[in-house]
């Protein structure tokens, strides 16, 4: 199915089933690798992020990913390394500072979706030229190290719970500017993966969508070895397995730190409401990957 055809049915039949499925996964939540265990205090996320991170690299590396360093988080031995994913679920310290006015404010802007007033920051940096449009887009925010990019799409997250806003504006403005959708926050995730998730909605859809369209990589993994198409089928949610699949994600991808698990494509065959479009598009996607290898 051409994007273009993915956009049409993102629309319309994705949305109910975008719905359905963010149903399904509330029930699947607690039995995934998304977030297990106690969740994370406020007080300690600092200790938790000092310890499954190079703090001095990321204070040099105020536009770049930062530590990236492989953690596992599969073992008791493993729980700071999982306290730092159940922090990431949970949003860490990034919405704590919004509330109170401790980020940028143009991170402010592209959360609340006030798309005008970030194209008039946008079209400043143009005329400041130099490097002020790519540490504009690229400057890390939190320990969470947020991009703007990020925060629009945090901020669509959001969009369900609060009134306003047009993020997916922000977002289109953003990545015509030249913001990179390929970014790695604290956790090594990308904006693709933060866009499918087990609490996705048809506005995240049409986010990732635009990520795609601007050649967001569908295979990276985060510092936890996983893709984004691992955690959507963790997750119960085949409205973003296909999203991620029109966009190139490799099913036959192991997981760095476990390649003896079950075979992964018999895990998305199994997803439900795929019948015979998810068959035929992972025989599709398989053939492209086995082309490339």
């Amino acid at each position: 199915m051409p994007l273009e055809g993915l956009a049409e049915h993102l629309s319309t039949e994705f949305q109910q089933l975008a719905a359905d499925s963010r149903t399904r996964a509330k029930a699947t939540l607690t039995s995934n690798s998304i977030a297990t265990g106690p969740p994370v205090a406020p007080h300690e996320y600092a200790a938790v992020v000092a310890a499954t991170n190079d703090e001095a690299l990321n204070k040099r590396d105020v536009f770049g990913n930062g530590d990236q360093s492989f953690l596992t988080h599969r073992g008791p031995q493993d729980a700071k390394a999982q306290a730092l994913k159940n922090m990431w679920v949970a949003g860490g310290d990034f919405l704590t500072l919004a509330r109170v006015g401790r980020l940028s404010p143009f991170m402010l802007n592209c959360l609340d979706g006030k798309h005008e007033m970030v194209a008039k920051s946008l079209a400043k940096a143009t005329e400041e030229g130099g490097q002020a449009m790519s540490q504009l887009l690229a400057k890390r925010e939190t320990l969470m190290r947020f991009t703007p990019l990020d925060g629009a799409i945090y901020g669509a997250l959001q969009i369900g719970k609060t009134q306003g806003g047009s993020h997916v504006k922000v977002a289109k403005l953003l990545l015509n500017a030249g913001s990179n959708p390929d970014t790695k926050d604290i956790c090594g995730s990308t904006p693709l993966m933060r866009c499918t998730t087990c609490a996705t909605t048809a506005l995240l859809l049409e986010i990732g969508l635009l990520l795609i369209e601007h050649d967001a990589d569908a295979n990276m993994k985060n510092r936890f070895g996983e893709t984004a198409l691992m955690e959507t089928v963790n997750s119960n949610r085949p409205d973003c397995a296909m999203l991620l699949c029109e966009g190139g994600a490799d099913p036959m991808i192991a997981r760095c730190n476990n390649p003896e698990q079950c075979p992964f494509q018999n895990r998305l065959l199994g997803l439900p409401a795929w019948g015979q479009v998810c068959q035929e598009l992972f025989v599709e996607q398989s053939l492209r990957a086995d082309a490339v290898r």
